[in-house]
C-alpha cells in the first residue's frame, strides 16, 4: 500500500525538491553579485581616495618647491599673512 501511495507522490515531491532547489539556488547567486557589486563600489571608491591624495601630494611639492625658491625676505612675507597675531 505504501509503494501504491509512493509510486503516484513520488513525481510531486521530486517536482517540489526542484522548485526549492531552484529558490536556493537564485538567492545565492543573487547574494554574490550583490556582494560583487559592494566589492566593486568600495574598490572605486578607493580609487578615488587615493586619486584626491595624488593630487594633494602633488600641490603640497609645488608649495614646497616654491617655498625654496623664495628669499628669507619672501618667505617672512608670506608667512606673517598667515601667522597669528
Amino acid at each position: 500500500m505504501f509503494a501504491a501511495i509512493m509510486r503516484r507522490v513520488w513525481p510531486y515531491l521530486a517536482a517540489v525538491g526542484a522548485v526549492f532547489g531552484a529558490l536556493a539556488a537564485a538567492y545565492l547567486k543573487g547574494r554574490g553579485e550583490g556582494a560583487a557589486k559592494e566589492q566593486a563600489k568600495t574598490a572605486q571608491r578607493e580609487i578615488a581616495a587615493r586619486d584626491e591624495q595624488l593630487e594633494m601630494y602633488r600641490e603640497a611639492t609645488e608649495a614646497e618647491r616654491a617655498a625654496a625658491a623664495m628669499t628669507d625676505e619672501q618667505a617672512r612675507k608670506e608667512a606673517m599673512q598667515w601667522a597669528r597675531r
